[in-house]
């Protein structure tokens, strides 16, 4: 073999190795990004998108919705003309006739029966037309209503704290459920007079219905 046959041989042979060491090359480079896309896979992702990917935000606790606690009052004027029921907690409106208004015997209000200390509260803001403590009706509250009715309250544990011409706003407390007076028994003795008022050329309302619409709305 001449030597320029010789060096022909040379090259073919040193192309022939850079083309096979070229091919490992490749198919390392393939193989190794195989196994990563794998191995990310089982974790979730790829590692560039995982540390990509924010983490979803931690629930706030919701903020106290004030709507939800006056939606009570809202849902009660709207259902009975703005009034609520006097007693907060439990009760029973009556159950005998004496209870009930006129009951045979002139009874002028509806009794309401409640335990000693039960919470009372105004049916109707208006303006304390008397406040004080009486032989047969105990201590007692008479509110003239902003409808022009007056509200009387009767039985009530303790003599009342408010004054004639304080203003007084729906609902509130005005005093508990007692048994002062002439009662038998813890209860709320409940009067509605027409105008112009309670003993002043009004006359009593039977409340037996009013009272069950504001029970139920309330």
């Amino acid at each position: 073999m001449s030597g320029n046959d010789e060096g022909r041989v040379r090259a073919v042979g040193g192309a022939a190795v850079r083309r096979l060491a070229l091919g490992f090359a490749l198919l390392g480079i393939a193989v190794g990004a195989i196994v990563v896309v794998l191995s990310g896979s089982r974790d979730g992702g790829p590692p560039a998108a995982r540390a990509a990917a924010p983490s979803p935000p931690k629930p706030r606790p919701a903020p106290p919705n004030d709507a939800v606690r006056t939606q009570g009052v809202a849902a009660v004027a709207a259902s009975s003309d703005g009034h609520v029921f006097p007693i907060r907690g439990r009760h029973d409106r009556g159950r005998y006739e004496t209870n009930d208004f006129g009951g045979g015997r002139g009874h002028r209000g509806q009794d309401l029966f409640a335990d000693c200390g039960t919470p009372l509260v105004a049916a109707l803001g208006g303006t304390v037309l008397r406040a004080g403590t009486e032989g047969a009706g105990g201590n007692y509250v008479v509110i003239a209503g902003r409808d022009r009715r007056h509200y009387v309250y009767m039985h009530l544990q303790a003599p009342p704290r408010l004054r004639a011409g304080d203003r007084v706003e729906t609902g509130q407390r005005i005093g508990r459920v007692g048994d002062s007076g002439n009662a038998d028994g813890c209860h709320l003795h409940f009067e509605l007079w027409t105008a112009p008022g309670w003993y002043a050329g009004g006359r009593p309302l039977d409340t037996a219905k009013l009272l069950a619409a504001w029970d139920a709305a309330t």
